[in-house]
């Protein structure tokens, strides 16, 4: 019976424990399939192309119906059910979405608020998280335009977390060492701003160059990757950090010397 076709055709529906001498399953997949096109209140529709809009919208309130009942006849027991529908799945998706975009700007505002606990000043602060930000349409222009790199996935999106901490390393470096240039013997400097930048910058971008690269290239590393959101990720993660860099090097120059 096991080398019957018509058995063979349920075998993906259930573990590969399944067997005529064994019904018991750990796991097994059901696929209902919708009829269209469907009637609402003693309306039906001529086909399933007819006020699309208004037979998909039905058809997602339906599913979202049937998953809160199935999770309720879950509550207590001793199974599992998951419920999929492409019906849906935008919808779910967009909830992860905002949830991580929620989180995004939660870390932004707090290393925004560390930025001026750290820089004391809020105008480097905002700066600082503005270089951040910047790098992100500047990275996608890159990517998709040089690199021809189109997928954007929920790993791309680690890549926020990773910048804001390392971008906010560069400032923190190129600050200190702005300050540190405070220290040298006044005959060097005599009170020269250009001179103190100058000493700032060299003693920063020794410093950030090294670190970035490093980084960078590990980042970059995963485009020997099989898989393709790992490759994806590790191109966008690759070159978002030396795009943070060379803003950090262009811009908070003339912020420190103007703050």
């Amino acid at each position: 019976m096991l080398n019957n076709p018509k058995w063979n055709q349920f075998k993906p529906y259930y573990d590969k424990y399944f067997s005529t001498d064994n019904f018991t399953v750990s796991y097994m997949r059901s696929i209902i399939t919708y009829g269209q096109p469907v009637e609402i209140n003693g309306f039906k529709y001529h086909n399933k192309t007819h006020l699309k809009s208004e037979q998909t919208e039905f058809l997602k309130e339906f599913t979202l119906d049937a998953r809160s009942d199935v999770q309720d006849f879950e509550t207590g027991s001793n199974f599992e059910v998951n419920l999929a529908s492409f019906l849906i799945t935008f919808d779910e998706l967009m909830e992860v979405v905002l949830g991580d975009a929620l989180k995004a700007l939660f870390s932004m505002a707090f290393v925004f608020f560390y930025l001026v606990f750290h820089l004391k000043s809020k105008f480097l602060a905002l700066i600082g998280v503005s270089i951040i930000v910047i790098s992100f349409p500047i990275t996608l222009l890159l990517t998709e335009g040089v690199f021809r790199v189109t997928y954007l996935g929920s790993l791309q999106v680690v890549s926020i977390f990773l910048v804001l901490g390392i971008g906010c390393d560069d400032i923190f470096v190129f600050v200190d060492a702005w300050r540190q240039s405070e220290a040298l013997p006044k005959e060097i400097i005599n009170g020269d701003k250009k001179k103190r930048m100058a000493y700032a910058f060299r003693r920063a971008c020794r410093a950030m160059a090294v670190t970035s690269s490093t980084t960078s290239v590990a980042f970059f590393a995963n485009v020997f990757s099989p898989m393709m959101p790992i490759k994806s990720f590790g191109i966008i993660a690759g070159v978002i950090i030396p795009v943070n860099f060379f803003l950090v090097v262009i811009l908070m120059p003339p912020a420190v010397i103007f703050q």
